[in-house]
């Protein structure tokens, strides 16, 4: 049931995308088709089981890895349309050649020879990593605010920090096994809820200034 509630945000999120708002963020679009494309794959293999297989603890691990992958490449994006200067392209080259390393650091030092520790962890990893690029993309947007950009990082900068929180809890005890996976799921709905809302927002904006102003001729002088 979870599952199909999180389907239909999340094609409600594309279909709002597909109204305009993927030229302005195609790396959400990627997201989302990813994040879909992920959950049916979850279900897939999850699918004439009532229990955590092997095989479908691999899909999920895999799945949720490229979200956050995909996450961290939506805000180095969001980053760079921020950028503006004739150092902005050697920035950009900074932050992608940091965000690699990075990755690459989180992954190798989260290793354990069990998978499902291994993933925890690097999940977390990269939780922290992203939150601290959260926060430098929330100091440019208060440069520039756009309702729309801003509850998009807020969306995000809320899954980022429930998801180190709730894989730091899992791994703290077994008795907070319970509350670390109620802090992961429900966070992640709240997240895609305010996507969706930011998706709307953006569409109603984007209606309302190509709209003519009340009461003035197409020309632009008033009617009289």
């Amino acid at each position: 049931m979870l599952a199909v509630v999180g389907i239909l945000l999340q094609l409600a999120i594309i279909a709002g995308l597909l109204r305009g708002a993927f030229r302005t963020y195609p790396f959400l679009m990627a997201l989302m088709v990813t994040n879909f494309l992920g959950t049916v794959a979850s279900m897939s293999a999850m699918s004439g089981v009532n229990h955590w297989t092997p095989h479908a603890s691999r899909v999920f691990w895999i799945c949720d890895t490229l979200q956050y992958l995909m996450i961290f490449a939506m805000q180095v994006h969001l980053l760079t349309q921020g950028l503006s200067g004739p150092k902005a392209r050697r920035r950009v080259f900074y932050l992608i050649g940091g965000g690699m390393l990075f990755v690459a650091f989180a992954t190798w030092g989260a290793y354990h020879p069990r998978m499902n520790l291994w993933m925890t962890q690097m999940v977390r990893n990269f939780s922290f990593g992203s939150m601290i690029l959260n926060l430098a993309l929330w100091t440019t947007l208060l440069r520039t605010p756009e309702r729309s950009r801003l509850m998009i990082t807020g969306a995000v900068g809320l899954l980022l920090a429930a998801s180190a929180i709730g894989h730091s809890l899992r791994q703290m005890a077994q008795g907070l096994v319970p509350l670390g996976n109620f802090l992961l799921v429900s966070s992640y709905f709240l997240y895609l809820f305010l996507l969706w809302r930011a998706t709307v927002n953006y569409n109603a904006e984007r209606v309302a200034n190509a709209a003519p102003s009340e009461g003035l001729h197409p020309a632009g002088s008033p009617l009289r």
